[in-house]
């Protein structure tokens, strides 16, 4: 398990996670990220939906691969 781990949690993927979290900040909390967003045609609204799926399952592997310590 420990090898899985260390190969989930790598400087790539947490700097791919800051980045995620990042966009999700302007997009979904920043009025003129929103605004920007619903200019967007449906087509490129919903491959960023899509997008936007596969970006938290990526965080909750990364996140599910943290050793918490309990």
């Amino acid at each position: 398990m420990t090898n899985k781990k260390n190969s989930v949690i790598t400087k790539e993927n947490i700097l791919k996670s800051l980045d995620i979290l990042n966009k999700f900040q302007f997009f979904q909390g920043q009025r003129a990220g929103r605004e920007l967003w619903n200019n967007k045609p449906e087509d490129v609204q919903n491959k960023d939906i899509e997008n936007f799926n596969k970006d938290l399952d990526f965080l909750r592997i990364v996140l599910t691969a943290v050793d918490l310590g309990d």
